[in-house]
């Protein structure tokens, strides 16, 4: 088919909040509370940054089920989303969602940020690092119809040699060291702009402390 006219659109996407900006929403005293802590980072999004956000979320995900889940005891779920998007701008998010007993959510949330703090100041340990490029390496293993998608899709907004093909993310992978990944890190959480989203059981008497 010829090719048609170029796409177009007006970002009418809204500027990250500064600050932290927090909203409490009451739920049934059955469920169970809810902590989610979102963040947003302008960041060139080169094949390196890419393959470290891979990275940096196994680094994460496998400190909030050790710290919050395992070691508080306090929380069922815990897990990461860290997503680079080309569009409007190149920029990454970060998606935090961990659960908590309602009178768990205090030591929950500052669980949570002091994680983040270490990792903006010491990077994650040589044990951490090697975890995680495994966890990657292996969901890198071979041609996957997600992996094509997204070198297809990619592709509408970046050059070919920035596509991360089967061969350019494992050498990105290789070239990851403990540094790299705390730059990004600090790219993503060295600030106090956050949005913290917080569901609150009716029974808790937690919730409006911070």
């Amino acid at each position: 088919l010829p090719a048609g006219d170029a796409d177009t659109y007006v970002d009418r996407r809204p500027t990250f909040p500064e600050g932290v900006t927090r909203r409490e929403i009451p739920v049934g005293a059955e469920a169970s509370a809810v902590l989610q802590i979102s963040h947003e980072a302008l960041v060139e999004l080169t094949p390196a940054v890419r393959v470290n956000a891979r990275v940096l979320g196994a680094v994460l995900d496998d400190r909030l089920v050790r710290q919050s889940r395992e070691e508080v005891g306090a929380s069922y779920i815990a897990t990461v989303q860290i997503i680079p998007a080309f569009i409007p701008s190149n920029r990454v998010y970060s998606e935090i969602v961990v659960t908590a007993g309602g009178t768990h959510l205090d030591a929950i949330h500052a669980r949570v940020l002091s994680i983040l703090a270490d990792l903006v100041a010491s990077g994650p340990t040589t044990e951490e690092l090697q975890q995680a490029t495994a966890v990657v390496a292996a969901d890198f293993e071979g041609v996957t119809n997600t992996s094509l998608l997204d070198m297809l899709t990619n592709r509408l907004y970046i050059s070919d040699d920035s596509v991360l093909t089967e061969q350019r993310r494992l050498e990105e992978l290789e070239a990851v060291t403990a540094a790299t990944v705390q730059a990004l890190a600090t790219e993503i959480y060295d600030s106090e702009h956050r949005i913290e989203i917080v569901r609150v059981p009716a029974h808790s008497s937690e919730g409006s402390d911070y």
